[in-house]
């Protein structure tokens, strides 16, 4: 063969190839392009009506060319799930989509659907944990999960997803807002309760704001046992941070929670509260105008019913003029614990104030008011410990 024979064979074999790659590119764009848009791919959009034949035949000869079109063989699903098919032939599609699906919102949301009428929490889980990685509708997906958590079966399957630390477990903990009935708290403190157990990294972010609302929904108990769990120190005394370390670091926190058993600042128009670090001691400054009875700083407390209790109080301003300035009690539903007759202890320099009754409740709060005043003039009080002991 001469050279220009075998220069128009080459040519004519490039353009061959050029055709057959134009035609496959067109048949992948045309296997892209969906069979139906819109909630026609959910199965909330209809509970009973099968899915036209023409569309369902579609459906398969692009399989049979692409087998893992995940959005096609959501379609297949969708019509098996409304169809009168053995449940055993669902399951195996189901379990075929959860496979192939994971990387399309519309596969999962039927996972989801179908799990919740079959009560398989795993599924639900899981289905939500791949929306929410791709950061699909957070919110509802979230609040799905705040439902489930009640379920004594899903909590494991819960900490086992959340053991990755995916990118929705900080939004999963920190919206306290989302627990909105006491079984859902309750669940929560179980959830938090395994995953220390399973050796989770949790942080204060992830904890304080879930027993918050465990304390303010009176699951005490439960949030108090992963408080200690969480705590690397002993405590001398009943109070926790007795010498104000805890609160004079949370001053430089950003975006800080206190536990409900750490100290608790309050604020109002016309007092001021600062806790400043010298040679590695603490000195709490409480300024107010002297005008009514401030809440000041409070904790709650683990106590023992029945018990009386003293109040031990050091500083520069430790003498009995100090309880004429502020007061002290324990707050339980059933009242006031108040701490009166103060005493100055001269072997140790402390303020002494005893309970004038026993404590009502086994997790009271603990508050530090003002104290009215004959006079309303500014007021300057500076405290280096408080504590709590029994005194019976």
């Amino acid at each position: 063969m001469g050279f220009w024979p075998r220069i128009s064979a080459a040519v004519f074999l490039f353009l061959l190839i050029l055709v057959g790659l134009f035609w496959a590119q067109i048949s992948s764009v045309q296997n892209r392009v969906p069979l139906v848009d819109g909630t026609m791919e959910l199965l909330g959009a209809s509970a009973t009506d099968r899915l036209p034949e023409p569309l369902l035949n579609a459906a398969m000869n692009r399989l049979a060319d692409a087998p893992n079109d995940q959005r096609t063989f959501n379609l297949l699903y969708v019509d098996t799930m409304r169809s009168d098919a053995a449940k055993a032939e669902k399951d195996k599609v189901g379990n075929l989509l959860s496979r192939l699906g994971w990387r399309y919102s519309a596969a999962q949301q039927n996972l989801i659907a179908s799990a919740i009428v079959q009560r398989d929490f795993e599924t639900i889980v899981k289905s939500a944990d791949s929306l929410l990685r791709r950061e699909q509708t957070p919110n509802e997906i979230l609040e799905l999960l705040h439902l489930v958590e009640v379920e004594p079966e899903t909590q494991p399957v819960l900490v086992k997803q959340l053991e990755s630390n995916p990118i929705w477990k900080k939004a999963f903990l920190t919206r306290p807002e989302s627990l909105k009935t006491q079984a859902q708290v309750e669940a929560r403190g179980k959830t938090l309760k395994l995953m220390l157990e399973a050796d989770h990294e949790l942080d204060r972010s992830d904890l304080a704001p879930s027993l918050n609302v465990m304390a303010n929904s009176r699951e005490f108990e439960a949030a108090y046992d992963i408080y200690r769990t969480i705590q690397k120190t002993e405590k001398n005394g009943v109070l926790n941070d007795p010498y104000f370390i805890q609160l004079a670091e949370s001053a430089n926190a950003l975006e800080y929670r206190p536990y409900p058993f750490e100290w608790t600042k309050h604020s109002k128009r016309g007092m001021q509260v600062d806790s400043i670090e010298s040679i590695g001691k603490v000195e709490v400054r409480i300024r107010w105008d002297g005008r009514g009875t401030p809440l000041v700083l409070s904790q709650f407390l683990n106590t023992s019913i029945g018990s009386k209790y003293r109040v031990e109080l050091a500083g520069l301003d430790a003498t009995v003029k100090l309880a004429k300035q502020l007061q002290f009690a324990l707050l339980c539903p059933e009242g006031y614990t108040r701490f009166e007759d103060a005493q100055e202890d001269p072997e140790s320099n402390k303020l002494i104030l005893r309970s004038t009754d026993v404590a009502m409740c086994r997790f009271p709060r603990f508050d530090i008011r003002g104290r009215i005043q004959d006079v309303s003039r500014p007021q300057e009080i500076s405290l280096s410990s408080i504590n709590l002991y029994p005194d019976n």
